[in-house]
């Protein structure tokens, strides 16, 4: 199957592995180096790509690399459309920032409650901080890395009541505590935007920290962005909601998003830019679902731009 070739990735260990590297012809892609000059993308956009999309997997990018907003600048101005440039920060404590800006309701727990309560300890940064910890210029700080952070890899998220908290952790700037959201099933929601293709994984899994195993009640529900913004999915009513009024505050072009639920609603509680594929082999119809996605995403996008330059 052959991949996208409109679209330079820019990446830092965003590739093997990684959803990208399966959507995007190999020819476009550019390795980040923290001392990348502005003209980077330069033998690309003389190769015919159309877009550019950054895969820096850290939590905060916004500073990497080091001449990022000169980088990207450089590629408007050469006529690339930049997708995803406008959000850099997906730390947890952000994106409980971003969701009340967007009037949706965060999984963020608070000090003062009811001690039967089960929270939920997870880092501030993304799988842990791993990919900040193995970063060697995050010794600079710039990354919100903590060396003697409360946890240091995704797998030691962990439940505890609320009256089992050290106080310490609610001013530890290296964690956020959430509440414990459950439900019966054990199901959770993860979504991958690519331009118009929007793909809903209903997924299961017993254990505390979800994730997509291969269960054996686990179902894809792909179906367009303009279906989602009306409501016709097929999902319930509530996730539709959120999904679509965060994806319109954020207008991501590119992403995965988990959603927790239980029977109060549905509450979004991780955002990643660079999604992690593993090393099974993707599903070829979703595959090519998502890069015709993106390939009627990025034919919108030029046709407004082609519009505006004739105004």
């Amino acid at each position: 199957m052959g991949g996208l070739n409109a679209i330079a990735v820019y990446e830092w260990n965003a590739w093997e592995l990684f959803l990208i590297g399966n959507l995007v012809d190999p020819a476009c892609r550019i390795t980040a180096d923290h001392d990348d000059p502005a003209e980077v993308l330069a033998p690309l956009i003389a190769a015919g790509v159309t877009a550019v999309l950054p895969q820096i997997d850290l939590s905060c990018s916004a500073a990497f690399p080091r001449h990022r907003s000169k980088i990207l600048a450089y590629a408007r101005r050469r006529g690339l459309i930049v997708l995803n440039a406008h959000v850099d920060d997906i730390r947890k404590d952000r994106l409980h920032r971003l969701l009340s800006r967007a009037g949706l309701p965060t999984a963020r727990a608070d000090p003062v409650g009811t001690p039967d309560d089960w929270l939920f300890v997870k880092s501030n940064l993304n799988a842990g901080g791993k990919r900040e910890a193995e970063c060697q210029i995050t010794r600079n700080g710039i990354f919100g890395f903590h060396a003697e952070a409360h946890i240091l890899h995704a797998d030691a998220y962990y439940p505890v009541q609320r009256r089992d908290v050290d106080p310490a952790l609610w001013r530890d700037p290296s964690v956020v505590i959430e509440r414990y959201i459950v439900n019966p099933e054990n199901s959770f929601y993860r979504l991958y935007r690519f331009g118009e293709a929007v793909v809903v994984v209903k997924g299961h899994c017993p254990g505390p920290i979800k994730k997509l195993s291969g269960h054996s009640a686990d179902r894809n529900h792909p179906f367009d962005y303009a279906d989602l913004l009306a409501g016709r999915t097929g999902l319930p009513r509530g996730l539709d909601t959120v999904l679509a009024r965060f994806l319109e505050h954020t207008r991501l072009a590119y992403c995965c998003i988990d959603v927790m639920h239980d029977a109060t609603g549905y509450y979004i509680v991780d955002l990643n830019l660079t999604p992690y594929s593993g090393t099974e082999d993707e599903n070829p119809e979703m595959i090519r679902f998502l890069q015709e996605g993106a390939e009627r995403h990025l034919a919108a996008l030029t046709r407004v731009s082609q519009e505006e330059r004739r105004a």
